[in-house]
């Protein structure tokens, strides 16, 4: 009977275990999860250590602690192990690394005070596992797809007792499945930094955006606010030979990498065919057909102005993207009428544009991060945006943070903004 009922707390706890160990897309929050989870339930204090990310064996370099368990009312010695961030793992050349890096559960139960002492002049927390009374230490690989990514480490002090093989048993598998979870994590952490570095690196900064002398501009990119979803939101700024300036921006379906890589794609496009003399509708037919030929499956929103100071006129056309938003010279706030044709890469568009004159005034451009909200109509949002009370005569950054301020809270998508006016001389 009392085995039986041991066999339905193990269950019970590798069940709970799927619920509560990996539920973002964190690393620091997967190993967290992971160390309170075991904590009380199966040691009195718990590590879990991760290896570098170029590391090839677990053999061959140090860890560092990611994350760190106690349960409360233990022995105030046992604080001292919470070294997070440090590197610290078990010492080279021994037993216990090479177990760990074969994938091999190590437990070490009734340590004394001299093996103690024989560590500690090569592992620090040696020291501190001494001074708690640690008496039992069990280690469970990470291990996914046959790469180690670190360590489980329980312990146990003073009246706990010792490991047991059924202990050994549901951390070996705890381990499996956190590493899993802990891979998927990692895995999204490698692809959102390079998302992050791919855009910044496209995205000229604002004072490096290429203009004539006669057009000032300003921009803006901002994250979702929980920073996990980096997009294809892209703004561009290109000063052509003939003396007019292109104003573009752009939103790219999807996230990560591949939004990212599909943004580049669309940029470059765009440049090389308003550098060929297009007219902005002509530039996003050519653009739609190019995109859609060479099998990009990510299609882009898309609204591309061009100025020209020599007549004092704005060309401009859509594809399928939100209207920009004019702040006039008095300081009213208003939606441009755009003819809205379909998205880059359909292959389908046929694009209307439209000339305007020169009103004077900020033309600030945007991506639907920063008026949509779920559940809600985008009117409600588009509303929001021009009931702002902006000051056309302001700096354009000033501009550009006043509207993010009021209207970027709470956004579940990315956010790329662009504001352009026209320099009097």
């Amino acid at each position: 009977m009392y085995e039986l009922e041991r066999a339905h707390r193990r269950l019970a706890l590798l069940d709970a275990a799927a619920s509560r160990i990996g539920t973002g897309t964190d690393v620091a929050g997967t190993c967290r999860e992971l160390a309170e989870f075991v904590v009380p339930e199966l040691a009195d204090a718990a590590g879990v250590e991760l290896s570098p990310p170029d590391t090839a064996s677990a053999r061959r370099a140090p860890t560092r602690l990611a994350a760190y368990a106690t349960r409360p009312g233990l022995v105030t010695g046992l604080a001292a192990l919470d070294a997070r961030g440090e590197l610290v793992g078990w010492p080279r050349g021994t037993g216990t690394r090479r177990n760990l890096a074969a994938g091999r559960v190590l437990r070490r139960n009734a340590i004394t005070k001299a093996q103690w002492r024989a560590l500690i002049p090569s592992w620090a927390p040696a020291r501190a596992c001494l001074t708690a009374g640690v008496h039992s230490v069990l280690l469970a690989p990470l291990v996914s797809d046959g790469r180690n990514l670190g360590s489980l480490l329980l312990a146990r002090a003073g009246d706990s007792g010792p490991f047991s093989n059924e202990d050994a048993t549901v951390a070996r598998e705890l381990a499996a499945r956190a590493a899993r979870a802990l891979d998927r994590a990692l895995r999204f952490e490698r692809e959102h930094t390079m998302a992050l570095e791919l855009q910044r690196a496209l995205l000229a900064e604002p004072g490096q955006l290429q203009q004539h002398a006669a057009v000032e501009t300003a921009a803006r990119y901002r994250p979702a606010d929980d920073g996990s979803l980096i997009g294809g939101d892209w703004y561009d700024v290109l000063a052509l030979p003939d003396g007019r300036t292109m104003l573009v921006i752009g939103d790219v379906m999807g996230h990560g990498v591949d939004a990212a890589v599909a943004m580049s794609h669309y940029r470059s496009t765009l440049r090389a065919l308003a550098l060929a003399g297009l007219s902005p509708g002509r530039i996003l037919e050519h653009a739609d057909r190019m995109v859609a030929d060479s099998g990009f499956e990510r299609v882009a929103t898309c609204f591309l102005a061009l100025g020209d100071s020599d007549v004092a006129t704005l060309t401009y056309a859509s594809a399928g993207h939100l209207p920009p938003v004019w702040l006039t010279p008095e300081g009213g706030t208003e939606l441009v009428p755009v003819p809205v044709g379909p998205p880059l890469g359909s292959g389908l568009g046929r694009y209307e544009q439209r000339v305007t004159p020169e009103r004077g005034g900020v033309l600030l451009l945007y991506t639907d991060g920063l008026v949509e909200r779920r559940g809600e109509d985008i009117d409600r949002g588009l509303a929001r945006l021009t009931g702002l009370s902006l000051c056309p005569s302001d700096p354009l950054d000033k501009i550009l943070d006043t509207v993010l301020d009021h209207l970027a809270t709470g956004s579940e998508d990315d956010i790329a903004l662009l504001a352009a006016r026209a320099v009097r001389e």
